[in-house]
């Protein structure tokens, strides 16, 4: 990996081995273009630091003084062609010995000559006349993001305070950092981490990044985005999963505690006791327990707010329904056997408070995973149907994200697919369709019918109402039109 990729990816015992602990953002981006400098000049000025990287004086100048106070930079005097005293910057050997060490055990993401790209790159859309050009502290965060992010531009288990110590900043500027990054559309949308007593424990949030955006040029390929739209027909689809399976639990806890409190059964139960929607519950979503002593799946849902960890678990659902269809799509199968392991793995780590044996959390780890199975399904139905998706299968390199909904109401009725390739179609590249769904039959039963797939357009030229909706974009955010 590029040494200055591998400085976007240490911690804090690097920082404070090395003395950049303290050191500014901006001198952090400063050294991670002296690192990219395959051969640096013999003779220096502060403005020639200017022109090559694209910042101000005030930058260059106080990188300078932190990273040779730090001993991170070799500050070494020479002269100039015309015998006039100069100077020439270096990487100080002892501290390029740090960064070997560091990156072999940090190993390069899918997304790291994009992330390299993101540091380096000052020509072409970013010099436009009126455009806006990323400044250091938006391309470090940028970077940092892209190196953890997936084929399909996700990123999970990044903090808010990684993502400070590496850019310097505080919370606050790191929230305008993010929403610049939205504006600017190279960030779809985020999801704040949490902290639950009964799930999750301390839990970081999640990033969705535009890697198709055309500032970019292709070089993580090109996007194409599917919409599913199901029709409202049965209670189990007027809400997302995550929202269901909350919405149940507070019903049994609702009634629980009129049991306990004597005054009598709320009419909207319709005579049913507690216990019995603890078994409809746990029948529903596949949740029983081992043993009669173990927690009941409605337990695990107690959190307050509970709204906002209805949508942190939907967005996880939508995390592991990707996984599975992301499999598929290499495999040409999924071996859910072969399988089972890892995704288990991951959904304990996850859903877990971190000290209680896996086996406590099997009944919410089942309904997780039915509720995942469930949401790929319907996923993989929508992209067999549609003809672009199915042209891309039968080429190598595509991958796929189901985008969590913004809606906080936890409406099920739209999935929005997002596909990355390395070859799009011309004219699908950056395209929407809607792929709209018929139930017809015994409602007990009933059979799914596709009408055809309808052109929405370009992605940049949706409705704000439309690209909210299908969590194309967070609200508040709108994409550049330019």
């Amino acid at each position: 990996m590029d040494l200055a990729l591998t400085l976007l990816q240490t911690g804090k015992d690097f920082d404070e081995r090395s003395g950049l602990a303290g050191v500014s953002g901006s001198s952090r981006y400063f050294l991670c273009r002296l690192l990219c400098d395959e051969a640096p000049a013999t003779s220096n000025t502060v403005a020639s630091y200017v022109k090559r990287y694209g910042v101000t004086d005030r930058v260059v100048s106080l990188a300078i003084k932190e990273l040779v106070e730090c001993k991170a930079v070799d500050k070494t005097a020479t002269q100039k062609e015309n015998g006039a005293p100069g100077w020439t910057l270096r990487v100080a050997s002892d501290f390029r010995d740090l960064l070997e060490v560091a990156a072999n055990s940090e190993p390069a993401g899918p997304m790291a000559k994009l992330s390299l790209h993101v540091l380096t790159h000052d020509d072409g859309e970013a010099r436009k006349k009126g455009k806006k050009r990323l400044s250091p502290y938006n391309r470090l965060v940028l970077a940092a993001l892209l190196l953890k992010a997936d084929e399909a531009g996700a990123v999970y288990g990044v903090g808010a305070s990684d993502l400070k110590r590496i850019a310097g900043l505080s919370s606050d500027r790191l929230v305008s950092q993010l929403s610049k990054l939205q504006n600017l559309g190279y960030l779809r949308m985020r999801m704040g981490g949490l902290t639950g007593r009964h799930l999750f424990g301390r839990s970081t949030g999640a990033y969705f990044l535009n890697v198709g955006h055309p500032d970019f040029g292709g070089i993580a390929g090109h996007s194409y985005v599917l919409v599913r739209r199901d029709s409202w027909f049965e209670s189990h689809t007027r809400h997302q999963a995550g929202m269901a399976l909350y919405l149940a639990a507070r019903t049994i806890q609702q009634r629980a505690k009129s049991e306990k409190s004597g005054r009598g059964r709320p009419a909207f139960l319709s005579g049913r006791s507690a216990e019995d929607l603890e078994r409809e519950m746990a029948s529903v979503w596949k949740a029983d327990p081992m043993s009669r002593n173990a927690k009941r799946l409605h337990e695990f849902l107690r959190d307050e707010p509970f709204v906002q960890f209805a949508a942190y678990l939907q967005m996880l659902i939508c995390r592991y329904a990707s996984l599975i269809i992301n499999t598929c799509l290499r495999e040409g199968c999924c071996d859910s056997q072969s399988r089972q392991g890892p995704l288990q793995t991951q959904m304990v780590s996850d859903l877990g408070l971190g000290p209680e044996p896996e086996g406590d959390l099997e009944p919410v780890v089942n309904a997780v995973r039915k509720a995942s199975i469930q949401q790929a399904v319907k996923a993989w139905e929508a992209l067999c149907h549609d003809e672009v998706p199915r042209g891309l299968a039968a080429r190598s390199g595509l991958s796929c994200a189901i985008l969590p909904s913004t809606d906080i109401n936890g409406s099920g009725l739209d999935m929005s697919i997002l596909l990355y390739a390395p070859w799009v179609p011309e004219n699908s590249r950056g395209r929407c369709s809607l792929l709209s769904t018929e139930f017809y039959g015994p409602s007990a039963r009933p059979s799914v019918g596709f009408g055809p797939a309808l052109d929405q357009g370009d992605e940049r030229r949706l409705s704000d109402e439309m690209a909210f909706e299908w969590g194309l974009r967070s609200p508040g955010k709108r994409y550049p039109k330019g």
